[in-house]
């Protein structure tokens, strides 16, 4: 399948073992410990595969890496927005920022000092929120806002989060605008986790006609609707397609999608 075909192209090129099978597993894990050393990932994206630069989201420290700075020239990184939407990030905001954030205000007054520390250095803000929720955000008021965040989060009690997620979204936006960083969506296939018709790209429609300050991008194009990616980036000249793992996923639906998207 489609989702096999880089690790074996890679068993391949980096350990010439020319397929994974029960008799070769036992190769390339000996090459995997062999080579395993500092500076192994820069030289695979850079020496063998020329990539030119790569853009990261690190899920493994909330926001942006500490220490990372963009000057690197071929590592970039955005900031990672999808736990903030979540109201999930209070620990995290308290540790980076060095104080408690144990209300909406400090909050928000947290996610600012973030974005006025890392929005220099970052290359976008991604937003993984499809995998919770239809991206049909809507506008919210601060009592909205306020209310939701102190009834689920403060105080664990079950209620509706969404007014805050919306809320938080928009107040992400006009942070991203403000430091020139897209918007990047996952949307579409979430491998089940929610289902199909609430991972439709053109959820994101009225946001898009609505933030036409804010550059967006889609990524793995919005897989399987591709049709709708295609009709968004025509509509909207600040909505843009990214490949993402489309190639992965399915490799023939990728070829047809950048034959029909260049052509339409």
């Amino acid at each position: 399948t489609g989702v096999i075909r880089p690790q074996v192209l890679a068993a391949r090129i980096l350990y010439g073992v020319d397929d994974i099978r029960r008799d070769t597993v036992g190769a390339i894990t000996r090459q995997i410990r062999k080579t395993n050393r500092p500076g192994i990932q820069r030289r695979i994206l850079d020496d063998i595969a020329h990539f030119s630069h790569v853009q990261i989201v690190s899920n493994i420290e909330p926001l942006y890496p500490a220490g990372i700075d963009k000057r690197d020239g071929f590592l970039f990184y955005d900031i990672n927005l999808t736990q903030i939407i979540l109201g999930l990030a209070g620990k995290d905001l308290s540790r980076q920022r060095a104080r408690d954030v144990k209300s909406f205000d400090a909050y928000l007054q947290a996610l600012d000092a973030c974005f006025a520390e890392y929005g220099p250095r970052a290359i976008g803000v991604k937003m993984g929120n499809n995998y919770w929720r239809r991206l049909d955000f809507r506008r919210r008021t601060l009592r909205e806002a306020k209310a939701a965040f102190s009834q689920a989060i403060l105080h664990g009690e079950p209620t509706d989060l969404r007014p805050f997620e919306d809320f938080m979204f928009f107040h992400c936006a006009a942070l991203a605008a403000k430091h020139h960083l897209p918007l990047r969506f996952h949307c579409g296939f979430t491998a089940g986790i929610t289902p199909l018709p609430d991972v439709r790209p053109s959820h994101l429609e009225p946001v898009m006609a609505a933030l036409t300050d804010n550059r967006f991008i889609l990524l793995h194009a919005g897989y399987p609707f591709l049709h709708e990616t295609i009709g968004l980036c025509q509509s909207y000249p600040h909505v843009v397609a990214d490949l993402g793992w489309i190639w992965q996923i399915d490799p023939v639906a990728s070829e047809q999608f950048v034959r029909q998207f260049v052509t339409a």
